[in-house]
C-alpha cells in the first residue's frame, strides 16, 4: 500500500544495452530540495521521474483545498509516467519529503522505448495492475476502517518505506501528511497517536515528532491487516 510498483531496476533491466546506452544519454540528473514540487497537478507532462536519493509524495488537491495523499515514493521508483501514457497534463501533485536526487526521463524517450521494447510494455502494465489493486486497497481501508484502524493501518504499511535494516523502525512525517495518508484531520490524528503512546505501541524521539515504532506487530493486530 502508498508503494510505486515500478522501480528503476524492473525498467532498466527490461532495457537492451545499445537502449541503456542511449537511456544515459536522454536523461538527466537533478538535485532538488525538501519540499520542493517536481510537478503540479494540471501541468503539462514533460516526462517522467525516477528517484535515485531521497523520498516524495503523490497527492490530490480537492475543490476544497483539501490534500488526499495516495502515493509516496522511496528511492528507485518511478513516478509521474501516468499522463505520459495517455497524452495528458499531471492528474496531481509531487512534492518532495527530503533533500533529493531524480532522474528525469523525456516523454518521447519514455514513448520510443515502449513502442520497440515489448518486455518494457509487459514490465509497465503489469506495475500498472499492481497500483490499482493498492488503489482499491487504500479506497478499501479509508471507506471501512475507523480513524484509529486507518491510523494503525497507515503506520503498519510505513514500515516498508522507513524499516533500515535491525534498526526500530522510525517515521519523520509531519502530521499534516500523516493526516492527509489516514483520511482525517490533523486534531483527530493527534488524539490516536496520544493513546497509541500511552499503550506503548509508538513514541516521538525529537522535538520535530518523528514516530518510533515500538511494537509493530501489536501494530499490525490493531490494524487488522
Amino acid at each position: 500500500m502508498f508503494n510505486s510498483a515500478i522501480t528503476q531496476d524492473l525498467f532498466t533491466d527490461c532495457l537492451t544495452p545499445k537502449e541503456l546506452a542511449q537511456f544515459e544519454i536522454e536523461t538527466t540528473v537533478l538535485k532538488m530540495k525538501k519540499r520542493q514540487l517536481v510537478f503540479s497537478e494540471n501541468g503539462i507532462a514533460f516526462g517522467c521521474y525516477i528517484l535515485l536519493q531521497g523520498k516524495a509524495k503523490l497527492f490530490k488537491t480537492g475543490d476544497l483545498g483539501k490534500t488526499q495523499i495516495f502515493q509516496l515514493c522511496c528511492k528507485g521508483d518511478l513516478f509521474g509516467f501516468h499522463p505520459v501514457l495517455n497524452n495528458r497534463k499531471y492528474p496531481d501533485s509531487a512534492e518532495l519529503l527530503e533533500d533529493s536526487e531524480l532522474l528525469f526521463i523525456p516523454a518521447a524517450f519514455l514513448l520510443q522505448l515502449l513502442k520497440s521494447n515489448n518486455d518494457l510494455c509487459m514490465a509497465m502494465l503489469s506495475g500498472l495492475s499492481t497500483e490499482f489493486e493498492d488503489f482499491l486497497c487504500q479506497e478499501t481501508m479509508l471507506a471501512q476502517k475507523s480513524v484509529r484502524e486507518r491510523v494503525c493501518t497507515v503506520l503498519y504499511y510505513l514500515t516498508a518505506h522507513y524499516k533500515n535494516g535491525n534498526i526500530e523502525v522510525s517515521i519523520p512525517l509531519s502530521r499534516a501528511d500523516l493526516a492527509d495518508l489516514c483520511g482525517t484531520v490533523k486534531e483527530t490524528l493527534v488524539r490516536v497517536l496520544h493513546d497509541l503512546k500511552e499503550e506503548q505501541i509508538i513514541s516521538t524521539t525529537d522535538a520535530r515528532g518523528t514516530i518510533l515504532l515500538l511494537d509493530v506487530n501489536k501494530l499490525k493486530r490493531l490494524a487488522e491487516v
